[in-house]
């Protein structure tokens, strides 16, 4: 598989053309569920829910090694070698999380509000079970088999809606947590009945001791990742703010997630492609050379998406999830986060190659942002500035996290600074334009109709995006990748299709 914007795009627009058709069936099935639950709802599952963010992280690190590895040994046809670490990992990791269903289940019926006792004891076997779902997942990507990994999504895309509107009216918040546990298992199944994963229990010591060396400081990692992108916002919230407030963040926090996937999509598929190719290359300038204008293509993509989000968002919660509309500005301020996570994406997957080895230097920015995070989301709390301010502080350490990947990353991009200032320059600049169409949305909320600024703001934004690809980056949109995009898109289309009548067919 090469490693060019066109060909990965064309085998992350499955899970993006997927997605895609995901939110149009889920987002008014989200809707419904806002206007059934309560934000208070929302905030016990979200609290619920960090208890197993947390458990996620005991561990040695093995999984995330032999991920590293796993790439590299298949374009090198060493495929036994490669079982033999997958094997090997999913054993201790299984181990490790049979322990902690065990624990789980004492803490689940340690807590004293019932409702809470009750959604940690699903949890707790929905964790079980998304573990195998993750490793089957996972696998399907080391081993390059995005098309099954995408069937998987397609049966998610179904199954979520028809399992959501079957359960909610009469299980209310439980449908939530029953709903995933559901999916889980039933794309499980279809995993391993489409493919042979060749899974068996396997330990070995000399392999556990190398891997868990270098799994720790990925897990480490990891860690830091999860804490500093959500985790540090939502514990701080919990702490020291109302159930209520928690719920109106994690609504906000939710409808922004469902279109940072598609961009996390596109990292999920280049990551193995462009790790095992940079093995092979001579020099780290050469192997990472694809992801300089694929950075950009993010970018500008990214900052296009800010301004149209937080208009569909503003007119969900003014016209249809109402309870909600205290969302607005933590959403107006939060969908920021898309355009500092995405472009982040490539610095990362340089730092934690095989080639760089740098996850310690990862693991420290991590740290950094995420201590600044906690420090100053508490600040702003206690300023009175409540969870507008943590969306602020969240967003703007996001940013500082992304700048300083660059930098570090800059010596494996680029052979001189200057090259490196420019590219730079080109990557940051379309975030002016988001910027402020935020201002003009925050100014105009609540004292604008609505149905005024949708049409203006629209306008404003299509001529601002116009004059500057004109300007700046026309170079980035020749007639023949326009064309080319075109013809992907409508592929996707046609698949999506296409399967529809194949359920269809099946089902009849």
């Amino acid at each position: 598989m090469s490693v060019t914007v066109s060909s990965i795009l064309k085998h992350s627009s499955k899970f993006s053309g997927i997605n895609l058709l995901t939110k149009v069936v889920n987002i008014p099935v989200t809707m419904l569920v806002a206007v059934v639950l309560s934000p208070k709802d929302f905030g016990i599952v979200g609290y619920a829910a960090l208890w197993f963010t947390y458990a996620s992280w005991i561990s040695i690190g093995m999984i995330d090694a032999a991920s590293r590895e796993i790439p590299s040994l298949i374009k090198q046809d060493r495929v036994e070698k490669a079982r033999e670490l997958q094997n090997i990992s999913i054993t201790v990791d299984s181990i490790i999380s049979f322990v902690l269903f065990i624990i789980f289940l004492f803490i689940s019926f340690a807590q004293n509000d019932i409702l809470i006792r009750n959604i940690m004891l699903l949890m707790t076997f929905g964790h079980l079970i998304g573990k195998l779902y993750n490793y089957l997942f996972n696998l399907n990507f080391l081993y390059l088999d995005f098309t099954l990994s995408a069937k998987g999504r397609l049966i998610y895309a179904f199954g979520y809606p028809i399992i959501t509107l079957g359960l909610l009216f009469w299980l209310g918040i439980y449908s939530i947590v029953i709903n995933s546990i559901l999916l889980s298992l039933i794309i499980s199944i279809y995993f391993t009945r489409k493919r042979k994963y060749s899974l068996s229990l396997r330990l070995d010591k000399n392999e556990i001791i190398r891997m868990s060396k270098i799994g720790i400081s990925l897990l480490l990692g990891t860690i830091l990742y999860t804490m500093f992108t959500g985790l540090a916002d939502r514990t701080v919230i919990a702490a020291y703010l109302s159930k209520e407030e928690l719920g109106l963040y994690i609504f906000a926090y939710n409808f922004l997630l469902l279109f940072l996937e598609m961009f996390k999509d596109y990292g999920r598929v280049l990551k193995p492609a462009i790790w095992s190719e940079s093995e092979i290359a001579y020099t780290p300038q050469e192997g990472f050379f694809p992801l300089k204008k694929m950075a950009v293509y993010f970018s500008l993509t990214a900052a296009f998406s800010i301004g149209f989000l937080q208009l569909a968002f503003l007119f969900i919660i003014n016209f249809i999830t109402v309870k909600f509309i205290g969302a607005g500005f933590i959403f107006l301020i939060i969908v920021s986060y898309i355009f500092w996570e995405s472009i982040e994406k490539f610095p990362e997957i340089i730092l934690t190659s095989g080639k760089v080895n740098r996850q310690n230097a990862v693991a420290f920015i991590w740290g950094i942002c995420l201590a600044l995070n906690i420090i100053f989301d508490i600040v702003v709390v206690y300023a009175g500035w409540g969870v507008v301010g943590v969306a602020f502080i969240t967003t703007f350490s996001q940013a500082i996290s992304a700048v300083s990947m660059y930098f570090i990353s800059s010596k494996y991009l680029f052979y001189n600074s200057s090259e490196y200032k420019t590219f730079l320059l080109k990557l940051l600049f379309p975030f002016l334009i988001p910027l402020l169409i935020t201002i003009i949305h925050w100014i105009a909320f609540g004292k604008i109709n609505l149905l005024i600024i949708i049409p203006i703001s629209i306008i404003m934004q299509l001529l601002l995006w116009i004059a500057l690809i004109k300007i700046f980056y026309i170079e980035y949109f020749s007639k023949d990748l326009l064309k080319s995009a075109y013809e992907k898109i409508l592929t996707a289309v046609k698949n999506i299709y296409n399967k529809k009548i194949e359920i269809k067919n099946t089902t009849i």
